[in-house]
């Protein structure tokens, strides 16, 4: 993770580019390392702390996808491309956030099935 951190930083003299963006991604880049590294201290289903290692893990992923998506955004101004560049961002990231949206309501309607299915087992005596 530092070595992710040190060569985004040492190329920063090389780039025309603003020091806020810079910091943006360095924070992204580091908030991504940080989130792999968590994937190894992941309690087991069954611990009280994995519902807050849920939402730290749902948290981070989220806003490292909202921080990047502003961070090209704000690059895109800065280089001041074509306007179909940016009109083709907008197309691409819009139909990735409509294909995750279905995927994840695909997601929630079959885990809602299933809580629904083992609660209408019958007990075993």
């Amino acid at each position: 993770m530092l070595f992710v951190i040190l060569v985004d930083i040492a190329s920063w003299p090389f780039k025309k580019i603003c020091f806020v963006l810079l910091l943006k991604r360095c924070f992204v880049s580091f908030c991504a390392c940080l989130k792999m590294f968590a994937m190894l201290l992941r309690p087991r289903k069954d611990h009280k702390f994995r519902f807050v290692w849920n939402i730290y893990h749902h948290g981070v992923g989220y806003s490292i996808l909202i921080l990047g998506i502003i961070n090209v955004f704000k690059g895109l101004s800065i280089l001041n491309p074509k306007h179909t560049y940016k009109t083709a961002y907008i197309a691409v990231i819009g139909t990735l956030g409509g294909i995750t949206l279905l995927l994840e309501v695909v997601t929630w309607v079959i885990v809602l099935k299933r809580k629904s299915a083992k609660s209408t087992k019958p007990l075993k005596a």
